[in-house]
């Protein structure tokens, strides 16, 4: 069999600023925006346009168009890219894109803060290059929309974003967005996927990428590739080990599918999702009558942040190393101190902890703590309640 017929050429978009100007035919469609409106003119004879008008912005009235969904998307035209990112991550992606020979016309990523210690890398790059730069405060900010709107682009594309982005803001891109998402999405959608795949003691996780719509990490698929997590993984080293790098090659990959007219997006499996939420100290207390395991998944899970926790005399002790290990006793209780660290019962065995953070000082090996503390077999670790457990 041959391969399926792509779509009609990609839609044809002209926007157009003016403060009064009447439609001259109906394949004009008028939104209005900030102080003047802007005119979408779309030419496309394949393409199914349905127009429908509510809500309201700025005092004026909106409009959508839906567009009859295509099995591929993209033209094999250079696209006019605008890049939204932040952190090196961000900034890697950047620049695989740069040396894939894309357009970037615009890079959105977030404001310089007072007290900045380091360079934000994606700034650092755009500057560099002598890209176009914004650092809006907030992605939804007409100033950020109309910055985006005179760059008229085609993608944008997403890697490292921390907020939503707007429809009003989607709507501007021929062909939307894509958002790099770290986990095989429908599975653990939201903002700690990799913490929480750890602590559920998944064996694999992965990268994929998405198109972006108005819901959480819900839009279609572009791209998806597994990767394994090992038993002794922590976030840490599942992201700068695997997902990292991985998520840096889809990101250019993606893109150029679309550029080439090649990416077909694939909806996702409503029936499969899941989403949890963005993790925080109060999920990850240890209860130390769970089997040892489980405790093991929630201190690797919560590695580098925000730290899983019990509580030893009235103060709370963060453990970020341990090692399930062999021992029987009441959970909580303190087994053996060691060179090494310090043996804890659990459930149904014992785990060896080897670093730890406690009131008053950073990070630091379980052994120094406890002989700062004087501990000693019998001595017992009260459980940190947690609010959410897988």
């Amino acid at each position: 069999m041959g391969r399926e017929p792509r779509p009609s050429p990609r839609l044809s978009r002209r926007l157009i600023r003016e403060d009064h100007l009447a439609s001259e035919n109906n394949a004009d469609l008028h939104r209005s925006y900030f102080r003047g409106r802007y005119i979408l003119r779309v030419a496309a004879a394949a393409y199914t346009l349905n127009t429908c008008f509510g809500g309201v912005e700025e005092g004026r009235g909106t409009w959508k168009a839906s567009i009859k969904p295509n099995k591929y998307i993209g033209g094999g035209e250079e696209l006019r890219i605008v890049f939204i990112g932040q952190a090196p991550f961000g900034r890697d992606c950047l620049q695989a894109l740069i040396d894939q020979g894309e357009k970037i016309v615009g890079v959105l990523t977030i404001p310089d803060k007072p007290d900045q210690k380091n360079p934000n890398p994606v700034k650092e790059l755009a500057l560099e290059r002598g890209i176009p730069l914004l650092q809006p405060p907030r992605l939804k900010d007409h100033e950020a929309i109309a910055w985006v709107a005179d760059l008229r682009p085609d993608l944008l594309v997403l890697a490292y974003v921390t907020q939503f982005v707007p429809k009003a803001m989607i709507d501007l891109a021929t062909y939307g967005g894509i958002n790099f998402h770290p986990s095989l999405l429908p599975k653990y959608r939201g903002g700690s996927a990799m913490n929480w795949a750890i602590i559920a003691g998944e064996k694999e996780t992965g990268v994929t990428i998405h198109q972006i719509d108005e819901g959480v990490d819900t839009g279609p698929i572009i791209l998806q590739e597994k990767v394994p997590i090992d038993p002794d993984d922590s976030v840490k080293t599942l992201y700068f080990g695997k997902i990292y790098p991985l998520g840096v090659k889809l990101v250019a990959e993606a893109v150029r599918l679309i550029r080439e007219g090649k990416a077909r997006p694939v909806p996702q499996d409503e029936s499969q999702a899941s989403f949890q939420p963005v993790i925080k100290e109060e999920h990850v207390g240890l209860d130390w009558s769970q089997p040892t395991q489980r405790l093991y998944n929630f201190i690797r899970g919560s590695d580098p942040t925000p730290g899983a926790w019990a509580v030893f005399r009235g103060e709370k002790l963060k453990i970020w190393e341990a090692r399930p290990w062999e021992g029987k006793g009441a959970p909580g209780e303190v087994l053996d101190v060691r060179d090494d660290g310090f043996v804890v019962a659990t459930g149904d065995g014992a785990l060896l902890v080897k670093r730890v953070q406690f009131t008053g000082t950073g990070k630091i090996p379980a052994a120094e703590w406890a002989k700062s503390q004087g501990l000693r077999a019998g001595d017992k670790l009260e459980p940190g309640h947690s609010e959410i457990l897988l």
